[in-house]
């Protein structure tokens, strides 16, 4: 099925964490003609024994972008924020809601309140607040938009305390995750450095447990936000747009 009009932004922490979670998912939205916008809170700024803070944070912002540009995205946006740094504040919600509503934006997707890392707990908590303020009046400089967009929660790294409401099957993008992940370079150095782990490895793993659980061979998991408005709406719209 083909777009309808709808327009997505994804928001993760860090520049890997969309790769991670829901790469998968936003390239088959892509591929069906979906305009998918592409955030990232934080610039890596913590991703380095080696390199300064500024050093870093431009190597793997740049690998942020090029994976955006992998999956098709329509743009890359940061967030202005540095690792250990995100911030919930008034200032950071404005900005964000001037963003969705310049993108017109229809659907939301980010991590969950839950998560394990406290970027993304509070990429989290601002995401949610802002989707609440895109269309109040009186709020931020851009224009309300008409209707609230509605808003998933992405799967977590190890997929821990994520119980799913919905598995998309990714095997068709399956190879375009895998290619986005790679241009991760940095981050698969620092986890080898830090956990002594393989990034590409861990994620497909994850992949392929969900995909256990859905009954394919790759899939990624998401749950809905259970607030009001629509609390499942863009859950539905993922069901209607990827599988219908």
């Amino acid at each position: 099925m083909t777009n309808g009009g709808d327009v997505v932004l994804a928001v993760g922490a860090h520049p890997d964490d969309l790769e991670c979670t829901c790469a998968g998912t936003l390239a088959a939205l892509v591929q069906r003609g979906v305009e998918v916008h592409y955030a990232v809170a934080t610039d890596g700024w913590c991703g380095s024994y080696e390199l300064s803070g500024p050093e870093i944070a431009a190597v793997r912002l740049e690998e942020a972008r090029r994976a955006a540009e992998i999956v098709g995205a329509a743009s890359f946006i940061h967030l202005g924020m540095h690792d250990q740094g995100t911030e919930t504040s008034i200032e950071r919600r404005r900005e964000l809601v001037n963003l969705i509503r310049r993108l017109k934006v229809t659907v939301l997707l980010g991590h969950a309140p839950n998560d394990y890392h406290v970027d993304h707990r509070n990429s989290s908590q601002l995401l949610f607040a802002a989707r609440c303020a895109a269309g109040v009046p009186n709020f931020a400089d851009e224009p309300p938009l008409e209707r609230m967009p509605n808003l998933a929660f992405v799967d977590n790294e190890q997929g821990l305390d994520f119980e799913p409401h919905l598995w998309i099957d990714i095997g068709e993008t399956i190879d375009v995750k895998r290619r986005m992940l790679a241009a991760h370079v940095s981050q698969v150095g620092l986890m080898r450095q830090m956990y002594d782990e393989d990034l590409l490895e861990m994620v497909e793993r994850l992949c392929r447990y969900r995909g256990g659980q859905r009954g394919c061979e790759f899939a990624e998991a998401f749950r809905h936000c259970g607030s009001y408005p629509d609390p499942d709406g863009a859950l539905r719209f993922l069901v209607r747009t990827v599988e219908g």
